[in-house]
């Protein structure tokens, strides 16, 4: 069902995403490593899961959203265990492995050198695909190189990678595959980008749902939601679903979804500490005027907090980029998902 708000796993399920699925696919036979990019909710942990159901490929997946904050390496092998260990082909590595051990209380690990361990767990995956879904959040790994391993999968095993990211500045400054200092330099790879719908197809997609639940919204709803909500295929999954269980008003769906979103954003402003009230007043400036160039943003976030220095707005707005909050196009900036935006004017970020 198209309004089913999970992930979806099959075909039948994922709308109109025929050619990034089709580009997926071949690459899981094709490519040593695979990155599935996209701003939140565009559907990217449904396409690699339809993708993996459709290759029949064996596979590991790994949410990397599950990690605390400032994760160790005990928590990422804790979570690639668990989240394994629905697999018995998988739940046979374990066994193997006399340095992991589970129990009630959770993944144990025996052994002196962490890394070490990832390293063996990893090689005893084979011709398998690893998953690492929001990878850019193992930044936050301390005293680990990620991209050093990922090459050394790359380039000494046969487990295929796949690394998906809604924060793609961040994954690409992460990753450095474009950086001669960069463990990943020079490694070929895929990339599957997804998009927003065109309005024709959101308004099909809306349609299509709706008939798979036997409700029959006046078009006049339709055509309001897409204009709120955009091409996003999870909020207009979001608004189909509140609708067929019986929340007619728009408007309150939207405020949900604009205080759910606005969780998320806060928290992702958190990392900025005493400088969190800059980085609101130029969301705040954006917002407010749909399209803002640099001088208008800096001229609001000035009559809000007083003096601002040049350098200090231009990394306020790289890293709002880098994250995927804002984009810049033609020398103005925007923010780039419509209920970010809702949630921004109705200050439910701050």
């Amino acid at each position: 069902m198209l309004f089913d708000p999970a992930p979806k796993r099959s075909r039948d399920d994922l709308f109109n995403f025929e050619n990034e699925l089709r580009q997926f696919v071949q690459s899981l036979t094709m490519d040593r490593l695979i990155l599935v990019t996209g701003l939140r909710r565009y559907g990217k942990t449904s396409l690699i899961l339809t993708g993996l159901s459709e290759a029949k490929a064996r596979h590991i997946y790994v949410d990397c959203r599950l990690l605390p904050n400032n994760p160790t390496m005990r928590d990422l092998i804790g979570l690639m265990v668990n989240s394994g260990l629905g697999n018995g082909w998988f739940r046979d590595i374990i066994r193997s492995l006399d340095f992991i051990e589970v129990g009630v209380f959770g993944v144990r690990l025996r052994v002196r050198r962490v890394g070490e361990g990832l390293v063996r767990l990893i090689e005893e995956l084979g011709e398998s695909v690893l998953v690492l879904d929001e990878a850019q959040l193992l930044r936050g790994i301390k005293g680990f190189n990620i991209p050093r391993l990922l090459a050394y999968i790359y380039d000494h095993l046969k487990t295929r990678v796949v690394l998906s990211g809604s924060e793609v500045g961040l994954l690409y400054d992460f990753l450095g595959l474009h950086k001669p200092d960069s463990p990943l330099f020079g490694r070929a790879y895929r990339e599957v980008r997804l998009r927003p719908l065109s309005e024709d197809e959101a308004i099909e997609f809306l349609r299509l749902g709706f008939r798979q639940v036997g409700i029959e919204p006046p078009e006049a709803i339709i055509h309001e939601a897409i204009k709120r909500l955009g091409g996003v295929v999870g909020w207009l999954t979001y608004f189909g679903y509140n609708y067929a269980r019986g929340m007619r008003d728009l408007e309150a769906i939207i405020d949900d979804a604009s205080r759910l979103i606005a969780s998320e954003v806060n928290k992702m402003l958190d990392v900025y500490s005493v400088a969190r009230a800059r980085y609101v007043a130029v969301l705040n400036a954006v917002a407010t005027l749909g399209k803002a160039n640099w001088t208008s943003i800096k001229n609001i976030v000035e009559a809000r907090l007083g003096k601002i220095p040049d350098t200090t707005l231009n990394n306020i707005l790289r890293n709002l980029e880098r994250v995927g909050v804002i984009a810049k196009t033609n020398k103005e900036y925007t923010i780039t998902d419509p209920i970010t935006r809702e949630a921004i004017v109705r200050g439910y970020v701050k």
